[in-house]
């Protein structure tokens, strides 16, 4: 399947919002991106999320007007940047760690503490 159909039909799959529409009109316009649509670690579904979690930074209140050709170039941003240049798929770090271990000897009780801070 060429990348301007796989782009389609991801949409069909996971969409049907009047915004996303209009982004996927324009990127199935773009020359020369078919190569990009290909790429398996990509999804309209995950370049909404990149393109509303990129607007946030422009909210004031509950609203964020941006103009139709920075959501353009953050779709094209999307799919020309890997996923982890973007910050996209990292796996939550295991944030436990060690912080003190105190072995106390008492004569008849010995004790081990083990503190850890998780977050």
């Amino acid at each position: 399947m060429d990348g301007y159909k796989r782009l389609q039909k991801l949409y069909e799959q996971d969409f049907h919002n009047t915004s996303v529409i209009r982004i996927v009109n324009y990127l199935l316009k773009q020359p020369n991106m078919e190569e990009k649509y290909e790429n398996e670690e990509k999804t309209v579904k995950q370049m909404f999320e990149y393109i509303t979690g990129k607007a946030k930074n422009y909210k004031i209140g509950n609203t964020a007007i941006i103009e139709d050709d920075i959501v353009f170039s953050w779709a094209m941003d999307y799919f020309n940047i890997s996923n982890e240049e973007l910050g996209l798929n990292k796996q939550p770090e295991n944030k436990t760690k060690v912080t003190k271990i105190k072995d106390e000897k008492k004569e008849d009780n010995p004790q081990m503490q083990l503190s850890l801070e998780l977050g």
